[in-house]
C-alpha cells in the first residue's frame, strides 16, 4: 500500500471497521480451518448475496444472452473499449470518516480497476467526481426510496457509462455487504439505478479490514459487466455462473484459504478469482471464460463492441 493510501484515511476512523474474527455463519469445519485469517464476508458464507440470482433467473439471462451474441468476435479480434466513469461521493458529513473521501482515493481506485481489467480489453476513464453531503443518501440501503432518489438525481450518461457511488449502507440492516451492483440486463428495466455502490472504507487505503485494496469495486464492476459470483449455483449447479473455467464452489470464500475444495470432483475453489469474496490481497484474476462472457454481455446489453 502506498504512503498516500495510508494517509488519506485516519487510523482512528472507526465508522467502517469490521471484525476480523470468524463469522458464526461459517460452517464450523471451515471456520476452524481458517483460524485467525478468517474475515467477515459480504454476507453469511452461503450463495446468498446482494448479486445472487436463482438458478431459474440465471438460466433466463443465459437464454437472452445467446440471442444477442451469435456473431461475437473471437478474443484475438477484440478491440479496446473505454468506459466513462462518473464517481459520486456521498457523505453523511464533510469528514473522511463520514464518507467524504478525497479525489486521490478515487484516482487510486480507478488504477486498481484498470489493473484488474487489463486483460479484458476494457479501460475505465474517469470523467468527473461530484460530491453530496446527505445523511439520508449515505445510509440508504439497496432498493430503498432514498437510494432510488439519489440515483435518479445523480446518475449520468447512458448504458455504457459506469456510475460509481461511494456511500455507507448497502443493505437494509446497514451491516453489509461491502458493495452491490446492477447487472447489464437490468438497465432496460430501470436505467436510473444502474451502477455500482461501494463502501468508502473499501477503497485503496481505506479502513475496512482486509477489504481496503479496492477489490470490492472490481467485483462490483464485474457484476456490472455481467459476471456472477463464482459460487453462483453452489455444488448442485456447477455451471451456475455460466463460465466453464471457474470450478464450482459451495459458498463464498473468506480470507485466503489455499487448497479449499468445497465441491468434490469439481477442482479447487477459485479463491483467487475477483468474483469470489476472498480477502482483497487474495484476489488476482479473471479467467479467459469470464473475459469472453463479460465482453459478450457488454455487447448485448450495453452496446459496446464484443
Amino acid at each position: 500500500m502506498s504512503g498516500s493510501s495510508r494517509r488519506w484515511w485516519s487510523r482512528t476512523a472507526m465508522a467502517f471497521m469490521v471484525t476480523t474474527a470468524c463469522t458464526t455463519a461459517l460452517p464450523v469445519s471451515t471456520a476452524g480451518a481458517m483460524g485467525a485469517s478468517c474475515v467477515r464476508p459480504e454476507r453469511a458464507a452461503t450463495t446468498v448475496s446482494a448479486n445472487a440470482l436463482s438458478p431459474a433467473a440465471a438460466a433466463a439471462v443465459e437464454e437472452g444472452l445467446s440471442e444477442h451474441t451469435a456473431g461475437s468476435a473471437p478474443a484475438a479480434k477484440r478491440v479496446p473499449v473505454s468506459i466513462p466513469v462518473h464517481w459520486h461521493v456521498i457523505g453523511k458529513d464533510t469528514t473522511v470518516q463520514g464518507g467524504s473521501v478525497p479525489d486521490s482515493a478515487v484516482q487510486e481506485q480507478l488504477g486498481v480497476l484498470n489493473q484488474a481489467f487489463s486483460d479484458t480489453g476494457l479501460s475505465f476513464v474517469l470523467v468527473g467526481i461530484d460530491r453530496s453531503v446527505n445523511p439520508g443518501w449515505f445510509d440508504a440501503p439497496v432498493q430503498s426510496p432514498a437510494r432510488s432518489d439519489m440515483a435518479r438525481t445523480l446518475r449520468l450518461g447512458g448504458p455504457a457509462d459506469l456510475n460509481v457511488y461511494s456511500l455507507g449502507a448497502t443493505s437494509p440492516d446497514g451491516k453489509g455487504p461491502y458493495g452491490d451492483a446492477t447487472f447489464p440486463w437490468n438497465y432496460a428495466q430501470d436505467p436510473t439505478v444502474d451502477g455500482i455502490y461501494v463502501r468508502p472504507g473499501t477503497l485503496p487505503g481505506g479502513d475496512q479490514s482486509d477489504r481496503n485494496l479496492g477489490k470490492t469495486a472490481v467485483r462490483m464492476a464485474g457484476h456490472w459487466t455481467g459476471l456472477f459470483h463464482t459460487f453462483q449455483g453452489g455444488c448442485t449447479d456447477p455451471d451456475g455462473d455460466y463460465v466453464s473455467d471457474t470450478p464450482a464452489e459451495a459458498y463464498a470464500s473468506t480470507g485466503c484459504p489455499e487448497d479449499r475444495d468445497t465441491c468434490p470432483n469439481e477442482g479447487k475453489d477459485p479463491i483467487h478469482n475477483y468474483m469470489d469474496i476472498s480477502a482483497d490481497s487474495c484476489t488476482t484474476e479473471f479467467t479467459p471464460g469470464q473475459i469472453t462472457r463479460l465482453r459478450q454481455m457488454l455487447h448485448a446489453y450495453r452496446g459496446l463492441e464484443a
